[in-house]
């Protein structure tokens, strides 16, 4: 792998099987640093802030982790193209593995410099793992297979959800996916039809997001896809509830809503206003947990899961 490599107390900079300088604990500092850049991110999307603040956000946080012995700009000379930098940590994270493995990565740049993601030759992304990474299976010899479902149960604000499924055949084409479109919003409808099928690679749904609904053990928030039930009402999701309902297991799970990507013990990241796929949930003071409802899918088995930090535009 290169990049980091995250335990409960602190992180090694990889490329493959080299380490670059010294392991390096994860300091109250660190914490309280990475955290702030973390909430300042935030605000900037929030407020629409022009292109220099997050390039700002970007050189601080890629001087942190550069530190004094260089390790990022060391990482940066000798890794492949394109550039995959994946921040790695166990399956169940310590607040200081928390800390790191939310930090806004993406927007990475280099002191004087733009940002990593706008180098078209280095193609630079990030990926973040929880736990070791298992053998990927071989690719089908068909087409990709994918399935859409959209939720809006009743009292929430209607969703665009046709729009949303145009856009997906315009970008990948009729003639090269296999679409199965769901639209009952149902998740146990949509086990049904994948069950059927005998399951597809892709999974996307789109619905509200909540990341700290108070549905857990004592009233813990926890984060939820609010979906419909059989009578189109609101029926809240969990990770443990969808995983139970997709047994087949997709490759990958889109999760369009907001705060999918999201801690459960974060606040403060929607906007105000009603252009978004989310609402700020009811259990913000409820014992929280610290898993996102990706990262909980995650944990739970399903191999790659795409997710939002914040608000997803309707």
């Amino acid at each position: 792998m290169t990049g980091l490599a995250v335990d409960g107390t602190g992180f090694e900079v990889l490329v493959g099987d080299e380490r670059i300088g010294s392991r390096r604990l994860i300091e109250p500092a660190d914490v309280e640093l990475l955290t702030a850049l973390a909430g300042r991110y935030v605000r900037a999307v929030q407020t629409g802030a022009d292109a220099g603040v997050f390039v700002e956000l970007g050189r601080e946080l890629f001087g942190w982790l550069d530190g004094d012995q260089g390790q990022l700009t060391a990482l940066l000379e000798r890794a492949a193209r394109p550039l995959v930098f994946e921040v790695t940590g166990p399956r169940s994270p310590s607040d200081r593995s928390w800390a790191v493995l939310r930090a806004p990565f993406e927007l990475l740049a280099r002191p004087g410099g733009g940002l990593l993601a706008e180098d078209e030759l280095a193609r630079f992304c990030v990926v973040r793992r929880l736990g070791p990474a298992q053998q990927r299976p071989a690719l089908d010899e068909f087409r990709l297979s994918l399935a859409f479902m959209a939720s809006s149960p009743r009292g929430q604000r209607e969703l665009d959800f046709e729009a949303e499924e145009a856009a997906i055949l315009n970008a990948v084409g009729e003639a090269r996916v296999d679409l199965m479109v769901e639209d009952t919003g149902d998740p146990e409808q949509l086990a049904r039809r994948l069950a059927e099928l005998g399951g597809m690679r892709v999974v996307h749904l789109s619905c509200h997001g909540l990341n700290n609904w108070p549905g857990g053990p004592g009233g813990r928030g926890v984060p939820v896809l609010m979906m419909e039930d059989e009578v189109g009402g609101d029926r809240p999701v969990t990770a443990a509830d969808l995983v139970g309902l997709l047994p087949s297991g997709p490759r990958l799970l889109v999760v369009s809503a907001c705060l999918t990507a999201t801690g459960a013990d974060a606040s403060g990241h929607l906007p105000p206003g009603d252009g978004h796929k989310g609402k700020p949930g009811p259990g913000a003071d409820a014992g929280l947990v610290a898993h996102s409802l990706s990262t909980a899918l995650v944990a739970a088995g399903v191999p790659a899961v795409i997710g939002w930090d914040g608000s997803v535009g309707d």
